[in-house]
């Protein structure tokens, strides 16, 4: 999705619940949000899944990753890879608690 343009980004991911030149912002239920953000050459440069209280289906770290990444002792996981040769990264970020909120943030490596 990372370099998309615009109408292939909404396309794929149906009516947002706020569009602009910059940002969509989907909402897909009570408990699962999505934010996209496009560039100046009106591509997708950063997409953020939020998910909030226990919802099916939320990835894990492994999903995401490919590896388990160990939680802190409230239940808490981060967990950030770069992948320069394709030039993005992706994090992994729950919060503590039986609620958790979790956010997947794919988004593209800024040059210099």
């Amino acid at each position: 999705m990372i370099g998309a343009p615009v109408d292939e980004a909404r396309k794929k991911l149906g009516t947002a619940k706020d569009k602009s030149e910059t940002q969509d912002f989907y909402l897909y239920g009570d408990n699962e949000s999505a934010q996209v953000y496009y560039d100046k050459a009106h591509a997708v440069s950063l997409v953020s899944v939020n998910y909030i209280g226990k919802v099916e289906g939320i990835p894990s770290p492994k999903d995401v990753f490919g590896e388990d990444a160990a939680p802190k002792s409230d239940g808490s996981v981060f967990k950030m890879v770069r992948y320069p040769k394709a030039g993005y990264w992706i994090s992994y970020n729950r919060t503590g608690g039986d609620d958790p909120v979790i956010t997947i943030t794919i988004q593209k490596i800024q040059g210099p």
